[in-house]
């Protein structure tokens, strides 16, 4: 995500563009498949202030959530839940 998709000012993020993981190889950047799916979406307080801060550091450059190295982070995203120690894994929707 870069800074002109976002305005920490007002609190809102663009949507415009999904990430593709190319296992081993890149991270591609793809259009949303429809009008539909570009939204404008409010932060939360804490994200908006987080990202004020991060606004300031940066002077508005560069990847809005870099890595320790400062480029955009390449990490795969998080895909399993948080639970309590002790509960059960889930085995599906009810």
């Amino acid at each position: 995500m870069s800074w002109d998709e976002v305005d920490p000012a007002h609190g809102l993020v663009e949507i415009e563009h999904t990430i593709v993981r190319i296992t081993g190889v890149c991270l591609l950047r793809n259009g949303i498949k429809s009008p539909a799916g570009e939204r404008t979406r409010r932060l939360p307080a804490f994200a908006v202030a987080m990202l004020r801060r991060r606004n300031l550091a940066a002077a508005g450059r560069g990847p809005v959530l870099p890595d320790s190295a400062g480029v955009p982070s390449t990490r795969p995203p998080r895909t399993h839940s948080i639970r309590p120690t002790g509960m059960p894994p889930t085995t599906g929707f009810r």
